[in-house]
């Protein structure tokens, strides 16, 4: 049985690997044919294989006849995942396992069957209390909730008349419902929202230009990693490359890249990017290199080499074989320095960019510390086994820029250590308080007041944790390359 997968934070191409597994599995120390096996047993078993070919931290893994392969795959995977530490920031916080793989594909690439209509934070009402708000963080465009009333700042402490608790905010909104109203702070009426089915959202949100004196300032807030809709066209990269152009076009001075509610996505995308970024671009420059576990990167080096594990800055986007879409070098017109306004929302595919390019520019943080992730992990699922029909996302490599740097599993702190809080105004907004401070340090300007406030509320959550882009993918037509890697698991 061949198993298909995507990879996250990873650039090069990657192995379909065959099955390492006979017929006959191990199941708490005893063989037993694949066809006697419960649905747990038979999954499990396949999350254990690819783990024990493809997890980062293989040699951690405990012996498999001390596992309980009955369990549900979720605490399945609980129970081989190598624990987080949160002083060292070693172990693994980010693998996941998902029951249906058609979903995840699908929101890797922004495609939903039926979509809230936008994001939010999720903040403990008061020190000690259960209750808890959502914190409306932007409205996504072509949906219901656009015309809904609802906007970005509000505070939804109701959901069905329904108080927000520690215990339900997780899956309060999440209820398989056609519409659900909203009880908001400090407002009367409440607000009805009707989800959007088969949602398709662009990850370019916006975009503009700003002059102030002689800076001429380019603006974009891009929220996901996605080469397009899942159908090929690279679409989303090439619509990349039109906004830079025009920038470019425009004589821009100063670049900001919003990438504050950007969990990640394709790491093709991140390259045309930073490759459009880059200055005086040079394609036989490395933007990241990967290593993987001993067994992996021994496989890999054997078949194909030291370059196998490189990747490098690219002067045209590939939509196939033959057709190709230029990059801009907007990198020659701006002042040698990037500023990117984060988040703690803020990871993978984002830092990647942030890490890619510090060894060749000045990249300038504006915001809160990063996530942090410096990993990357593989999408598994087997599309023809009507048994499994489960979506596995382990931790299998991590990521180094050119100078060899992968410190920042603590996350990027932002520049002078302090950190920016919203102030809610409308996204674009000179006023609003991560761009005001963007365009005062581009300009010298006196910097405003609220950067140095903390806020009033804990934030204990996001909806864009629940988003499948938390890491970089891999196009899988580049997987045909190492199909034919073998592993020597010795």
């Amino acid at each position: 049985m061949k198993a298909i997968f995507q990879v996250f934070f990873l650039t090069l191409v990657s192995m379909v690997l065959f099955s390492s597994c006979s017929d006959d599995d191990i199941e708490n120390g005893r063989t037993r044919p694949s066809g006697q096996q419960t649905d747990n047993q038979y999954v499990n078993n396949w999350v254990y294989e690819k783990m024990d070919s493809f997890y980062l931290w293989r040699d951690k893994l405990p012996a498999k006849e001390n596992i309980n392969f009955d369990s549900s795959p979720y605490d399945f995977l609980d129970g081989l995942i190598y624990p987080f530490n949160e002083q060292t920031h070693e172990g693994d916080r980010f693998s996941w396992i998902q029951e249906s793989y058609v979903d995840l594909v699908n929101s890797l690439n922004g495609v939903s069957s039926s979509d809230l209509g936008f994001d939010y934070n999720v903040y403990l009402k008061a020190e000690g209390s259960t209750e808890v708000i959502y914190e409306v963080l932007y409205i996504k465009k072509n949906t219901k909730a656009e015309k809904s009333g609802l906007k970005r700042g509000d505070i939804i402490e109701k959901v069905d008349n329904t108080t927000v608790t520690l215990d339900n905010w997780s899956s309060l909104l999440y209820q398989n419902k056609n519409s659900y109203t909203f009880s908001l702070v400090n407002q009367s009426n409440p607000i009805t929202v009707e989800v959007t089915s088969n949602y398709i959202e662009n990850p370019i949100y916006y975009s503009n230009i700003y002059t102030k004196g002689s800076h001429k300032i380019g603006y974009l807030i891009y929220n996901f990693f996605s080469q397009d809709k899942g159908d090929g066209t690279k679409s989303y990269d090439t619509a990349l490359a039109d906004e830079f152009s025009n920038f470019y076009s425009a004589g821009i001075t100063d670049l900001i890249l919003d990438l504050r509610y950007n969990p990640g996505g394709y790491v093709e995308s991140s390259k045309y990017i930073a490759s459009a970024i880059v200055p005086n671009r040079d394609i036989s420059k490395l933007y990241v290199y990967y290593k993987y576990n001993d067994l992996i990167q021994q496989a890999y080096q054997e078949n194909y080499g030291e370059e196998v594990f490189n990747n490098y800055f690219a002067d045209k986007i590939a939509i196939s074989n033959r057709t190709t879409y230029p990059i801009p070098k907007l990198g020659d017109k701006l002042n040698n320095t990037l500023y990117v306004l984060v988040t703690r929302n803020t990871m993978s595919a984002s830092e990647l960019i942030i890490n890619g390019l510090r060894p060749y520019m000045n990249v300038v943080l504006i915001g809160q510390t990063t996530i942090g992730k410096n990993v990357g992990s593989f999408s598994f699922y087997e599309p023809n086994d009507s048994r499994n029909k489960w979506g596995l996302q382990p931790i299998c490599f991590q990521t180094y820029n050119s100078l060899g740097k992968s410190e920042y599993a603590a996350g990027f702190i932002p520049d002078d250590g302090f950190e920016v809080y919203e102030n809610m105004a409308p996204l674009g907004d000179t006023d609003e308080m991560f761009l005001a401070t963007a365009i005062a340090k581009i300009t010298g300007s006196p910097l405003p007041s609220a950067k140095k406030n903390s806020p009033d509320l804990k934030p204990i959550g996001s909806s864009l944790n629940k988003k499948g882009t938390k890491g970089i993918l891999i196009n899988p037509a580049q997987f045909n390359k190492l199909k034919t890697t073998s592993l020597k698991n010795n």
